[in-house]
């Protein structure tokens, strides 16, 4: 103890500059045979104290983190957390990199991972914080429904923010891999506070091999959204299994009421290619996620559709599928009589209908002289 408090003494003494108790602190917690009494303790939770905006403290802190296998109070990994949550929520300057860093042997440190199963809600306040704070960063801004050709302009990540958000939602995922009783809690977490955030992150102009971020968030959106859906394997039990994505198409439909469009189209669409990738053989739950992320879709409902039906041109559907005895036919056509009903007839209504033909002509069938009439009415409006 009494080592301890010596060296406690030595730390926070002005008669040395900051360079030096910093390498003192690195040094003596790497020390493998030093007799300090808690060592890991003391000395992260004094860098924790003394990082504030100080590039080298924070190097210093990540070089300590790299150690794997720490064993550090539980006190001490929320302070730890707190520090990173507040700074991520601050104006950072000169320290952003290092915080990243930290943020990622964080949450891939098996201690400190370990802490998270028993706190779901810490974890998903520290994703938040990160995520929020490069999107912040980033080129991503609002855009209107005029603007539709930046729509889904990429995020301008560097490759450290690149890096880092795979690695957080990879961390995310063994996390939830390892939960018992707050699997759900978790789940609820990710879709009101990471999804979005994440989803905007992801470049949705390349969906290959070399978009690592769009293949973790893939994956992630798999398991902590579509995981429990994965023992539906036929039409019947579908309608019995909607319950439990009802937290998911609740959050959506809030979203659309205080998210701008660009945040809501790129959550969706990534939402809906996840879904098809992974039941693209399962027309009837296809028809059913379809149906509900539309219906959740609110005043995007046009632009959501448009995008969503653009992912739909290869895929094989059951137009005769039946959902609240509605076929699937009767659900598209109910849409084109109401685009014929509308006064002002914009561009993505045309290429709603334009879609709907693709997929199937039989569906504008018996609408096709109130169509071209509608587009001769716009021509001449125009003129």
């Amino acid at each position: 103890m009494a080592l301890s408090r010596e060296l406690l003494k030595r730390l926070n003494s002005d008669d040395y500059p900051l360079a030096k108790r910093l390498k003192l602190a690195e040094t003596a917690f790497c020390t493998v045979d030093l007799p300090l009494t808690r060592k890991e303790d003391l000395l992260l939770k004094w860098l924790c104290n003394s990082c504030a905006t100080n590039q080298h403290a924070w190097q210093t802190l990540n070089n300590c983190l790299k150690f794997d296998h720490i064993n550090i109070r539980p006190d001490v990994k929320q302070c730890l957390i707190d520090v990173l949550v507040q700074t991520l929520e601050s104006d950072m300057e000169n320290i952003y990199e290092e915080v990243l860093q930290c943020c990622t042997l964080v949450l891939t440190n098996n201690s400190i991972r370990q802490y998270f199963t028993n706190k779901p809600k810490i974890l998903g306040l520290l994703m938040k914080a990160l995520l929020n704070n490069v999107l912040k960063r980033s080129s991503y801004g609002s855009v209107t429904q005029e603007e539709c050709s930046q729509l889904f302009e990429p995020c301008k990540l560097s490759p450290t923010e690149n890096n880092a958000i795979i690695n957080i939602i990879e961390s995310l995922m063994q996390i939830y891999k390892q939960l018992i009783t707050t699997k759900d809690e978790l789940r609820l977490i990710f879709i009101q506070d990471i999804l979005y955030p994440m989803c905007s992150l992801v470049d949705h102009t390349h969906t290959d091999n070399k978009n690592q971020l769009g293949i973790a968030a893939y994956k992630c959106i798999q398991q902590l959204l579509l995981g429990k859906s994965k023992s539906i394997q036929n039409k019947q039990i579908v309608e019995s299994n909607q319950a439990m994505f009802s937290d998911l198409f609740c959050v959506l439909s809030e979203h659309v009421k205080t998210s701008n469009l660009q945040s809501n189209l790129l959550t969706y669409q990534f939402i809906f290619r996840t879904i098809i990738g992974t039941y693209k053989s399962n027309a009837a739950l296809l028809d059913m996620f379809f149906r509900n992320l539309i219906n959740s879709s609110g005043k995007y409902k046009w632009e959501i559709m448009d995008s969503f039906l653009k992912l739909l041109n290869d895929i094989t559907l059951d137009f005769d599928n039946i959902i609240d005895d509605i076929t699937l036919t009767e659900y598209f056509q109910n849409f084109i009589s109401e685009i014929l009903t509308l006064d002002d007839v914009t561009r993505v209504h045309y290429r709603v209908l334009a879609q709907l033909s693709y997929i199937n002509p039989l569906l504008i069938e018996k609408n096709i002289s109130d169509i071209l009439n509608k587009i001769l009415m716009k021509e001449q409006t125009v003129d």
